[in-house]
């Protein structure tokens, strides 16, 4: 008679749990972990996204939808950014474009980089920075300014076609071409299908022997000179280049650094520390722009994006007390916060969520407080009540 009163409240308690579970909401809308971290991206993706941040909303709207591809809310809103993005990107290219033939090289370089931020398979834009020909010359005249004179007064004089002031700009490495002064010296070089007529200065004997021009594209030149017993080797060329475009992002991050938008100063000072390593002011920055960016992911409870920020941060400064003290309060902070939202589920008959919650949190800490206790109860109840199911 004991036995048989034992099995009949045991079936009255499964029958209150299966009742208490079949009141449970479908899968689709209990919150779970899952659910939880997708609704957490969308909300900071559109946050981004209301600043004007598109780099930082495109990430995030892709991170929602790494965790769910078929929501339909994330994917217009992956494309709505997209096409901003590209839009911007081009804006910002046609800007380039226009700076570049006005002579404004560094302002130009700005512009294409911030295109390829933008829109980082940006095939035009990457060229205009990367895409060089070689050209080679023999000979330069030597110019002295005069008082009114400008760069594309000389392309005039020695090239009869004042559009041709780019070379003259490049060839001596200004990087605006309106940038000269009376009595500087400007090299007005003698190329392929571009030879200076200059009869005074030819007979004046001021013709000099250069090394070779760079032609990044149409006809904009960039010279590199040396004496007849000093040739620029092209490794030397070669690295010249790279570290003008590792400094065009140094630049860049730091303005945006300025800005306060630390997860793209981030992003630049990574590329740049990724080709040089050395550059000291690129890496102080590097750990001040994570660490700032950990902080917010701490503040907005991102525990663990917020660990690996500071993480990061810490690599570039390894003597970072504050982040050996962030690390550990992220951690502690993601623990507690999933031990207890698993226990509320527990206590709502949410079984199945709340071991998820006690799950994540044993990923990262097996032992902590009643973890292991609690995923061995949710598991019996779950296997029991499966068991239930297939008697029924």
């Amino acid at each position: 008679m004991k036995t048989s009163h034992s099995s009949f409240v045991l079936i009255l308690l499964f029958s209150a749990l299966l009742a208490g579970c079949a009141a449970v909401p479908s899968a689709k809308q209990v919150p779970t972990a899952f659910d939880m971290a997708k609704q957490n991206y969308l909300k900071r993706a559109a946050e981004a996204e209301g600043k004007g941040e598109l780099v930082e909303a495109l990430k995030f709207y892709k991170l929602a939808l790494t965790v769910d591809p078929e929501d339909t809310q994330g994917r217009a809103a992956l494309t709505r950014v997209e096409t901003a993005l590209n839009e911007a990107a081009l804006r910002h290219y046609e800007a380039g474009i226009k700076l570049r033939e006005n002579g404004n090289y560094n302002l130009a370089r700005k512009e294409f980089l911030t295109a390829l931020r933008l829109k980082p398979d940006y095939n035009d834009a990457y060229k205009m920075l990367t895409d060089k020909t070689h050209v080679v010359t023999k000979k330069f005249i030597v110019h002295v300014v005069k008082p009114g004179e400008s760069i594309s007064k000389l392309a005039q004089m020695y090239y009869g076609d004042y559009r041709k002031f780019p070379v003259i700009a490049a060839f001596n490495g200004l990087g605006d071409a309106a940038d000269v002064k009376a009595g500087q010296q400007i090299r007005i070089p003698s190329v392929d299908g571009l030879e200076p007529s200059a009869p005074d200065a030819m007979k004046s004997g001021e013709i000099k022997e250069t090394f070779e021009i760079i032609e990044p594209s149409d006809d904009e030149f960039f010279a590199f000179t040396e004496q007849k017993d000093q040739p620029l080797k092209d490794a030397k060329r070669e690295k010249q280049e790279e570290r003008d475009q590792v400094a065009g992002y140094r630049d860049y991050a730091l303005e945006l650094f300025q800005q306060k938008k630390y997860e793209e100063a981030a992003a630049e000072l990574d590329k740049v520390l990724a080709a040089m390593p050395e550059d000291q002011t690129a890496r102080e920055y590097a750990y001040k722009a994570h660490f700032e960016s950990a902080l917010r992911l701490f503040e907005e409870k991102d525990y663990i994006a917020a660990r690996d920020k500071f993480k990061t941060s810490l690599s570039y400064k390894t003597d970072c007390q504050k982040c050996h003290s962030y690390i550990r309060q992220c951690e502690d902070s993601y623990k507690e916060f999933h031990y207890r939202n698993g226990m509320k589920l527990f206590q709502d008959q949410h079984v199945q969520e709340a071991l998820l919650e006690w799950e994540m949190v044993a990923a990262l800490d097996p032992s902590y407080k009643r973890t292991p206790q609690m995923i061995e109860k949710a598991k019996t109840i779950i296997k029991k009540l499966e068991e239930l199911k297939k008697s029924r």
